[in-house]
């Protein structure tokens, strides 16, 4: 878990700033989306830190360890 109390979406950005990482839409992002939607299973559109963690993983800047432990700190964060 994080040592800090800084915000997961403002340490995500400066990760993507420093690396160069923007989110890309990947084409099977939007095939989930489509199965998604025709199951009729009601799936919230990601944030921009969401999809900038995503972005990080894919580019090799975090392990799929850390992007889990950012998700789920930053979904904790949201909430409050």
């Amino acid at each position: 878990m994080l040592q800090t109390e800084a915000l997961v979406k403002d340490l995500v950005a400066e990760l993507a700033r420093i690396h160069h990482v923007t989110h890309q839409a990947h084409p099977l992002d939007e095939l989930a989306d489509s199965v998604s939607r025709l199951s009729g299973d009601d799936v919230p559109a990601l944030d921009e830190t969401q999809q900038l963690l995503i972005a990080l993983d894919r580019a090799g800047r975090l392990t799929p360890l850390q992007a889990m432990e950012l998700q789920a700190q930053h979904l904790i964060q949201r909430r409050r």
